[in-house]
C-alpha cells in the first residue's frame, strides 16, 4: 500500500499541509506537531508521505526504521497494517511508536501486541494551576519565585530577532551545564532547540526569553497541540539562578491563551531526576503512549489486553 507513495524529508515548506493533518487528528502526544517533526528531523531522519486519508511518518533509530502512529481520523487498522508491511518489506522489524491510547482502543482486541512506553508518557497539567500556583501544595514554588523576584531584575518578553543569537549561545551553555546528568538525549535536544530558534519566525510556536540584568537566563517555547492543549516543547534556565525555573513555568503558563485548558509538558524519558521534577508540579494525568507490534517481542513482559 505504501510502496507507491513519495516519502520525503520534512521541510519548512511542508508546514501548512502537515499542520493541517496533525491538527485534524488532534493526537494528544507531543510528537504530533509540525515544529517537533521539523526540529527533530536531523536526529530522527524523519520522512513523510500521505494519501487521501492518512499521513505516514517514518523515522530512523540507530539504523532501525520505525513508524509513528499513522495520522488520520478513520479506521486506523488498514494504515497500521500498511506501515508494518512496509517495514517488513524494507527489512526492518514492524514497529510503530508513540501510539495514542485513543488509537489503540479503536483497534480490534488482540490484533496487535501493545507495550506501554512509560518513559514517553506525556505529563498534563491544568493551565490555570500553573498560572496561579494557588493552594498549599504550591507554597514552595511560590516561595522560590518570591525569592527570585526580590533578588533579580528580570524581564520575560517575546523572543525577537535581536534575541535569537543570545538564545543560541544560551542553549549551548545550558547543554554544557547539564551534560553531567548522563541524559543521552541532551545533545539531540539542544540541536532541536537550536533549529527551533533559528527558524522561530517560520514555525507556529510562541517563545519567551528571560533576561536577568540583561543576560539571557532562560527561555520557553511551545505551541498549540490540540484545541484544548498547549504543549511546552522547551523550558530551559540557568542553573545558578535560584527560583528561575518556577518563575519561567508560571509566567509562560500565564501567557498561554485561556482557551487552552491543559499544558502538555512532555515526557521524562525515563530520567529519574526529570520524573521527580515533573511530579513536583502535580500533573493532572499522564497521557499514555504505546509501542505496537504484530506479536509479542521475545522476552516481552505484559502487554495491553483489550479483549
Amino acid at each position: 500500500m505504501l510502496r507507491g507513495l513519495d516519502f520525503r524529508p520534512v521541510t519548512l515548506e511542508d508546514g501548512e499541509v502537515l499542520s493541517e493533518r496533525l491538527r485534524a487528528a488532534a493526537f494528544p502526544l507531543c510528537e504530533y506537531t509540525f515544529a517537533t517533526l521539523f526540529c527533530w528531523r536531523g536526529c530522527n531522519r524523519t520522512v513523510w508521505a500521505a494519501d487521501r486519508d492518512w499521513l505516514y511518518l517514518r523515522f530512523d533509530v540507530e539504523g532501525r526504521e520505525r513508524y509513528l502512529c499513522p495520522v488520520g481520523t478513520g479506521d486506523p487498522r488498514p494504515a497500521v497494517d500498511a506501515c508494518m508491511d512496509d517495514l517488513a518489506a524494507r527489512g526492518h522489524a514492524p514497529v510503530i511508536d508513540m501510539v495514542p491510547e485513543r488509537v489503540l482502543r479503536s483497534l480490534p482486541p488482540r490484533a496487535y501486541w501493545a507495550e506501554p512506553d512509560k518513559p514517553n508518557f506525556d505529563y498534563y497539567y491544568a493551565r490555570e494551576d500553573l498560572a496561579t500556583l494557588a493552594g498549599r501544595r504550591y507554597s514552595r514554588k511560590r516561595n522560590h519565585i518570591k525569592h527570585f523576584e526580590e533578588s533579580c531584575s528580570a524581564t520575560f518578553t517575546p523572543i525577537g530577532e535581536r534575541d535569537v543569537l543570545d538564545c543560541l549561545c544560551f542553549a549551548d551553555q545550558w547543554r554544557d551545564g547539564v551534560m553531567q546528568t548522563g541524559n543521552p538525549w541532551i545533545d539531540y535536544e539542544t540541536d532541536a532547540l537550536r533549529i527551533c530558534l533559528a527558524h522561530l519566525d517560520r514555525l507556529p510556536v510562541t517563545g519567551r526569553v528571560l533576561r536577568v540584568d540583561g543576560r539571557v537566563a532562560g527561555l520557553a517555547i511551545g505551541e498549540e497541540l490540540t484545541p484544548d492543549t498547549f504543549v511546552v516543547h522547551y523550558e530551559k534556565a540557568a542553573r545558578d539562578c535560584d527560583g528561575v525555573y518556577p518563575f519561567i513555568a508560571r509566567e509562560f503558563a500565564r501567557i498561554v491563551p485561556e482557551r487552552f485548558a491543559w499544558l502538555n509538558r512532555e515526557q521524562d524519558m525515563g530520567v529519574e531526576n526529570l520524573r521527580q521534577a515533573k511530579e513536583q508540579w502535580f500533573p493532572a494525568r499522564l497521557e499514555s503512549a504505546f509501542t505496537l507490534t504484530p506479536e509479542a517481542p521475545a522476552g516481552a513482559g505484559t502487554g495491553v489486553d483489550r479483549g
